[in-house]
This record gives C-alpha cells, sequence and structure tokens, in this order.
C-alpha cells in the first residue's frame, strides 16, 4: 500500500479539509473503534466519559454513509500514523527483559532446530517404548514356560 506523504496538521486555519474530516472519521469510526466489536465500543465510550473525547465519535450515522471507502481512497493526512498504529500491533516490540530475550532468540533457524529436536526426542521416547515392550513380553513369555513346566 502507497501511503502519501503526510500534511502537517498545524498549516490549517479555519475551516478543516474535508478529507481531513472523512479520514478521520473512517479512522476513529471503522480502523479504531469498529461498531460492530463490543469491546472497541466500550473502550471509545469510556474515552468520551473520562478522557473528553467528543460525544459525537460514538454515533455513527455519519459513517454508515462511507461504509466501505472508495477504490482510489488514501489517507493523506493520516496515512503515516495509522501505518505506524498497524506496525505496532503486528509487531509489537517487547516490553520486559523475558520477551526481549525470547524476541532475540526466536528466529525461524532456530524454530526449525527445535521442531528438528523434538522430533528426535519423540523418536527416542518411541524406540526406547518398544524396547521396553519387547524385555516385557519375553519376562512374560518366561513366566508362563516356567509356570507351565
Amino acid at each position: 500500500m502507497h501511503l502519501p506523504r503526510a500534511v502537517p496538521l498545524t498549516n490549517f486555519r479555519g475551516t478543516l479539509p474535508p478529507q481531513l474530516l472523512v479520514e478521520t472519521l473512517y479512522s476513529i469510526q471503522a480502523v479504531l473503534f469498529p461498531s460492530i466489536d463490543p469491546a472497541s465500543a466500550r473502550i471509545l465510550d469510556e474515552l468520551v466519559e473520562r478522557r473528553n473525547f467528543d460525544p459525537e465519535c460514538t454515533e455513527y450515522e455519519g459513517y454508515k454513509i462511507f461504509l466501505d471507502p472508495p477504490p482510489n481512497f488514501q489517507f493523506v493526512y493520516w496515512g503515516e500514523r495509522m501505518a505506524h498504529l498497524h506496525t505496532l500491533m503486528t509487531r509489537r516490540p517487547p516490553r520486559n527483559r523475558l520477551e526481549k530475550w525470547f524476541h532475540s532468540h526466536s528466529t525461524e533457524g532456530n524454530a526449525l532446530l527445535i521442531a528438528l529436536l523434538a522430533l528426535a526426542i519423540s523418536i527416542l521416547v518411541g524406540v526406547v517404548g518398544i524396547a521396553l515392550n519387547i524385555v516385557q513380553i519375553w519376562i512374560t513369555w518366561r513366566a508362563w514356560k516356567d509356570a507351565a513346566a
């Protein structure tokens, strides 16, 4: 997805451009707090109550007109910020020492090595189990032979 360069929001005096208003409405009501997700709706309600967000953010009537963006729609003003939020959601940075250690030691090569090690251990346990069953069968057969004699 091509992201155009963001326009600084400090350049506006008076009326805001319609593109900025549409992007803001779409990003709040469709991306960040969709109406079909009850948990997101609760977070938005809490932000309105406790953090003085605009109460009109919770009214989805205006958004329903713009349910899906047009095919040529681009985020001109919020594009970089939305991409950064998406990156943070998909590749969250580690928050503590344990997560940092796992993050630095977890690669595809390590995952393959661990999978092969688990496979080798399961094969070894299977072979030992078969050997123990053979010994148990032999002991049972000897006990049966000795009891019959």
